[in-house]
């Protein structure tokens, strides 16, 4: 019990570091490429590389919830764009009808980024003997990571987050569902992305700093 507690608490410091980091990295990261290289096409196709996987996975999440809830798909972008000081990596305009679908819509990057480090860790493919593999991986989870949280508009229904929530942990409690060996796994993939991104955040604020000047 007190090491489950331990797991948990520590899922959700690295969830919540995580959310913090990865959003100011790619305000930071986006705004130094555009000192740099002085040209915004240039500077979105090179961040929408370095960021698509995840958010590839994060728009298809919401893509894919609304389609299976019957709600129409209006438009969806895969590239990034600048608005006014901000960047914002992709989006996906659906219909809206009811608060219960929005909040589901709303939290599918998550559920589906999540999903996504179990896959990874079921079929053992990180870490692996194979120095490429390693380094692929440790990318596509620092990026997937990056990119799983809903945004404020995601959330407009945030309210009815807390009711889903409570019933989730009932039925798991309800099942003995054993989420130990869950989180350990989770937790260790999730503590590469925070490692990566702080990297980032600090070579890419030095860069900030330079070419501000």
């Amino acid at each position: 019990m007190g090491e489950s507690l331990t797991q948990s608490v520590f899922f959700i410091g690295l969830i919540i570091g995580i959310y913090f980091i990865s959003r100011k990295n790619i305000q930071i990261i986006g705004q130094s490429l555009l000192r740099i290289l002085k040209n915004q096409k240039i500077t979105i196709f090179v961040l929408s590389m370095l960021y698509f996987p995840g958010t590839f996975i994060h728009e298809s999440a919401h893509m894919a919830f609304a389609l299976l809830l019957a709600l129409r798909i209006h438009s969806i972008h895969l590239l990034p764009s600048f608005e006014e000081n901000t960047v914002r990596l992709g989006s996906v305009v659906y219909e809206r009808k009811d608060p219960f679908r929005g909040i589901l819509i709303g939290i599918a990057p998550l559920v589906v980024g999540v999903f996504s480090l179990w896959l990874v860790q079921r079929y053992q493919l990180f870490p692996s003997q194979i120095v490429a593999q390693t380094v692929l991986f440790a990318y596509l989870i620092f990026t997937v990571s990056s990119t799983m949280f809903p945004s404020k508009r995601d959330l407009a229904d945030g309210v009815y987050l807390i009711p889903l929530v409570v019933i989730l942990f009932g039925v798991l409690y309800i099942f003995s569902m054993n989420l130990l060996e869950l989180f350990r796994v989770i937790n260790s993939y999730l503590t590469v992305a925070f490692l990566i991104n702080v990297g980032l955040f600090l070579s890419f604020g030095v860069v900030h700093l330079f070419t501000k000047r």
